[in-house]
């Protein structure tokens, strides 16, 4: 019995009695009848555990073992539906505020390649941060002929401040961008600084590497909308890349366009009669870019019939089909004639 007993009360302590209450206990099922000043006595006379002798009023007794186990299994019950009741009346609570409050603003999406950045706003402060933060280098890959909303800034001298405390640029621009006010610009305070422009007519990623560890890239629509943070198919998105594998891989692929790419500067030599004229060139890149030749007609306010006719002569002139001429456009000098 004394073994049952104290195997229960071994059992239960954790969340009944004291270790003090247990010893007394212990004690009284050897048949000690103990006073209410002895240690745990008290505890056990709350809890209708111990109770009076009929000899003498100031002693007390054990209850018995299987007595005992009844209380504290009544109390242990009433503990467990205690709990329950306060986990349901907490889920009800949680509920009312949840109807009474404003919706809170979602947490940011983050995976274990990188967090998803929702809108050109996100998207620039983080650029900014980045930018500021920047120890060695900045390579930043910008198709097309305005630097983009992923790359946009509301301080247009963020790059050059980076580039006066020592941090090495390389920027990367397609072709057509020669033809922009705003990327020559750039290039000419980027080469002011000892930093280095590219250009390219083949097609490559956005994005922006900064210090080999981190890196912006764009992201799609479809990943928005599977991280619930969805925001509408116009929105901007973007990741940034903090895994090392993912920045490993874009930052090869920025070095493979870069290898392919020419210096800004590249000029064709003026000793020979450019064979195209420069409303072909502006035909030309307009179907490099990727858009239909209807669409090239329409930007140049000139018929498709006309854009047609030129690039005819044009094919004439070189002895190329229409996808050879194309093919000889990509590397042809002439690129970088305005």
């Amino acid at each position: 019995m004394r073994e049952r007993t104290a195997a229960l009360l071994q059992f239960e302590q954790p969340r009944l009695l004291s270790t003090d209450a247990q010893q007394a206990y212990v004690r009284m099922m050897d048949g000690e009848q103990l006073t209410r000043e002895e240690p745990g006595v008290g505890e056990l006379i709350a809890m209708h555990l111990a109770v009076q002798t009929s000899r003498n009023e100031q002693l007390f007794s054990a209850l018995s073992a299987r007595s005992a186990e009844r209380v504290l299994r009544l109390r242990a019950l009433t503990a467990v539906r205690q709990a329950a009741d306060n986990a349901l009346e907490l889920t009800e609570l949680m509920n009312r505020l949840e109807d009474q409050l404003p919706s809170a603003p979602p947490r940011p999406f983050t995976s274990s390649h990188g967090r998803l950045l929702v809108g050109s706003r996100e998207i620039d402060e983080e650029i900014e941060v980045l930018v500021a933060s920047a120890r060695q280098s900045v390579w930043s890959a910008q198709p097309g002929a305005a630097r983009p909303a992923l790359l946009k800034s509301p301080k247009g001298s963020r790059d050059v401040r980076a580039m006066q405390r020592g941090v090495t640029y390389r920027t990367i621009y397609g072709s057509q961008a020669r033809d922009c006010q705003s990327a020559s610009e750039f290039a000419t305070n980027a080469t002011a600084c000892g930093s280095a422009v590219r250009h390219t007519a083949h097609p490559f990623t956005r994005m922006i590497v900064f210090d080999g560890t981190t890196a912006v890239v764009p992201a799609t629509h479809s990943a928005a909308v599977d991280a619930d943070v969805d925001a509408g198919p116009n929105t901007p998105y973007a990741w940034l890349l903090t895994d090392r594998g993912s920045v490993d891989f874009a930052t090869q692929q920025f070095e493979l366009t870069w290898n392919n790419a020419q210096p800004w500067t590249a000029t064709a030599d003026p000793s020979t009669a450019p064979l195209t004229s420069p409303l072909q060139r502006q035909i030309l890149r307009g179907l490099l870019s990727g858009r239909s030749q209807g669409d090239v007609a329409t930007a140049l306010g000139i018929t498709q019939s006309y854009a047609s006719t030129q690039l005819s002569l044009l094919r004439s002139k070189l002895g190329l089909t229409r996808d050879q001429l194309i093919a000889w456009w990509v590397d042809s000098p002439e690129q970088h004639i305005s």
